[in-house]
């Protein structure tokens, strides 16, 4: 929709009629400019695909999505990928079970210093590829609960810098891995 809205200040979205939507993929792409962005009306209850939705919102300091239905979801591949000014972000109630690709759903959220992903449903996902990926600012994440037993490449998963003091995979299942690399 704004997908590439280099110049683009600001824009209202906050009335927009979403309930009939299955594709929000690229939605407010590389909206550079904008600081705030009202999604939290939005009727995500169809949506498949939110890959990139958010992606390159370097200014964007906070989203309330806390009303967004995931439920649907198979796509969430680069979801906040270089959203580098991020200082809050909720995802803890988000409904995971479908989603095949989170590859970069992180990447590059630099300031961001907590992220609650343990009640993720992980079981349908194929590729974590990068997904936590210059996340530099998180001391520590939970991710006991992944079920990574369909997944094929997380190669780069956790890739963070010295702040990460802890984290346990102990209880991955990694027979379909083809890609590891750290």
């Amino acid at each position: 929709f704004l997908n590439d809205c280099r110049s683009l200040k600001n824009f209202d979205v906050s009335k927009f009629n979403t309930e009939k939507v299955e594709n929000m993929s690229k939605m407010f792409t590389y909206c550079v400019y904008f600081q705030n962005l009202e999604v939290s009306n939005f009727n995500t209850g169809l949506v498949k695909d939110m890959s990139y939705m958010f992606k390159g919102c370097v200014r964007l300091v906070s989203l309330d999505l806390s009303n967004f239905d995931t439920s649907q979801v198979t796509d969430m591949c680069g979801m906040f990928q270089e959203c580098s000014s991020l200082t809050s972000l909720d995802v803890s109630k988000f409904k995971t079970n479908k989603v095949i690709d989170l590859s970069m759903m992180f990447q590059s959220v630099a300031v961001l210093t907590s992220l609650d992903v343990s009640n993720f449903d992980t079981s349908s996902s194929m590729d974590m590829y990068n997904m936590f990926g210059g996340c530099n600012s998180i001391s520590s994440l939970d991710l006991r609960n992944f079920d990574t037993s369909l997944v094929k490449d997380m190669s780069l998963m956790s890739k963070m810098d010295e702040r990460l003091k802890t984290l346990d995979v102990s209880n991955w299942n990694t027979a379909q891995v083809k890609n590891m690399k750290i």
